[in-house]
């Protein structure tokens, strides 16, 4: 009985970790072995042979790493094997040709290519780190560190990627006041990752997503989706001139006619507030709102494992409480009280 307690609570921890690294795996093994082989198809002219021979072996282990990342959790001891012997030296072998793209075609046309493999490359070594350690329940060292810069940092850098794939991005406005140079002691890479990582996949999957329309065919909601792609990705350009900018703000400022549709007329947008704890001056609040769907459903329990709306573990934000409260902090979910904002995450913390 007792052994099989061990493996269900190792089982959950491991998905755990499989859900928060996720993205990583994205970034760093699925996306850049996607993006260089469709330069090698589309431009195949400026790659040697050797090189040819490498994108397409990195591009076939990523797919296979990929599909035995995705079946983590389930025969535990076969995947932390397979994970461990073959995965993670595989990771770094694609990594290693990546490198050699770098410095064999620095100067390549496609700019987009070139930064993200530069960004895989540098974020490799820590997800290996990460995944050897996987069923750990380690967090790291802890060290201060800015809070305001690692947040921000890691919204930009997810604003980056989204417009990259050419998703529409959220617009962040902030408000730090005497908090702006508030440090916390715990380490950094796991805050990002359990906490505001997960605040941000779920602001994409759940706060900004638009359901599919049940009377539409999955063939033509794929064809709706791509043209909005291409449509999210023009305006993120455009949006970026200082004159459209401005009277791109100027048209949301006045309120649709329509309040059903107020979604299509607005941007994803997020709101960073820092504020210092009111009964405790060594504590700091910390509230992230957004103005996407209203949540329905028991704020309270949003935080338990596996609650949450649609498919999926709904481990993210469980996750996220599990790791502030390993350091004395709290996490909980509400409705601010104007309208501009529709849900609210706040979380109380220690600073020093």
């Amino acid at each position: 009985m007792e052994n099989n307690s061990y493996i269900s609570h190792l089982r959950s921890q491991i998905r755990e970790h499989k859900h928060n690294y996720s993205e990583d795996f994205g970034l760093i093994v699925r996306l850049p072995a996607q993006r260089l082989f469709r330069e090698l198809i589309t431009n195949p002219d400026i790659f040697s042979d050797e090189e040819c021979r490498l994108i397409i072996d990195a591009y076939t282990a990523s797919t296979r790493i990929v599909a035995k990342q995705e079946q983590l959790g389930y025969t535990l001891e076969e995947q932390l094997n397979e994970l461990k012997t073959k995965s993670i030296p595989k990771i770094k072998d694609i990594t290693e040709t990546y490198t050699r793209i770098l410095q064999n075609h620095l100067e390549l046309p496609n700019r987009s290519l070139i930064s993200i493999l530069q960004s895989a490359v540098r974020d490799a070594g820590t997800l290996c780190d990460k995944l050897q350690k996987i069923e750990d329940e380690d967090y790291g060292k802890s060290e201060p560190f800015l809070l305001r810069t690692a947040i921000l940092r890691k919204f930009q850098k997810e604003n980056n990627r989204y417009g990259v794939e050419g998703l529409q991005s959220m617009e962040i406005e902030t408000s730090f006041t005497e908090c702006y140079d508030a440090k916390a002691d715990m380490n950094e890479d796991s805050f990002i990752t359990h906490v505001i990582g997960n605040i941000i996949k779920n602001l994409h999957e759940h706060a900004f997503m638009i359901k599919m329309d049940p009377v539409i065919d999955k063939e033509t909601y794929d064809i709706i989706a791509a043209r909005q792609k291409k449509y999210h990705k023009l305006l993120d350009i455009i949006y970026r001139i200082p004159f459209f900018n401005r009277f791109f703000r100027k048209i949301n400022k006045k309120p649709p006619k329509d309040k059903s549709n107020i979604r299509d007329f607005t941007e994803n947008k997020v709101r960073i507030v820092f504020k210092k704890d009111e009964e405790h001056h060594n504590r700091l609040d910390i509230f992230i709102e957004n103005n996407g769907k209203p949540f329905i459903g028991d704020f309270t329990k949003v935080f338990e494992l596996g609650v949450g709306e649609g498919e999926g573990d709904h481990i993210g934000l469980y996750s996220a409480k599990k790791f502030l409260e390993f350091y004395g902090a709290s996490i909980l979910m509400y409705k601010p009280d104007y309208e501009d904002y529709t849900v609210g995450i706040k979380i109380n913390l220690k600073i020093v």
